[in-house]
Formats: structure tokens, sequence, C-alpha cells
């Protein structure tokens, strides 16, 4: 499955949010979320997501209200591990 990054505000979440939501198994969409890299004082956020395609990536995200700035394809050096049982 293809592997996104996103940019987006932070919005209400928190660092144990953010830690949660990479805990969770792969969503109705079909998105994972692999990891999180944010900044607390200005309030943004990048996500790395094991998705079917960009149009789920909005999806995941419009169901937490929020809108990505961007979003693109990636390619990785190291994979992760993107079964449902990677955080257990």
């Amino acid at each position: 499955m293809p592997t996104f990054l996103d940019f987006h505000s932070m919005a209400k979440f928190t660092e144990n949010d953010l830690k949660k939501s990479q805990k969770e198994p792969r969503d109705e969409l079909g998105v994972k979320v692999l990891n999180t890299f944010y900044d607390s004082d200005s309030g943004t956020m990048f996500c790395l997501v094991d998705a079917p395609d960009r149009y789920a990536v909005e999806r995941h995200h419009s169901k937490f209200g929020m809108k990505c700035d961007w979003i693109t394809q990636v390619k990785m050096t190291v994979g992760y591990d993107s079964s449902d049982q990677a955080n257990e």
C-alpha cells in the first residue's frame, strides 16, 4: 500500500492523542498512522500514513475536523510495519 506524508494544524490534539493514534488499527478507509512529527509551539504537525490513495488520507483527516495543507506520496529507505499487530 502507498505511504503518504501530510502537513496540517495540530488543532486540539495532545502528544498523548498522537501516540494513541499510532496504536490504532487500520481504519474503515484503509488508513494506518505510521508516525507523527509535531511542534507544539507552532501548532503544526506531519503525519506519515499508509493508505490506499490520497483521497483516503483526506477523508481520514476530515473525520477529525482537519484539512491537510498538503499531502504527498513518499517512499522510505527504512520501512514501517503497517500491520495492525505492529503496535500491540
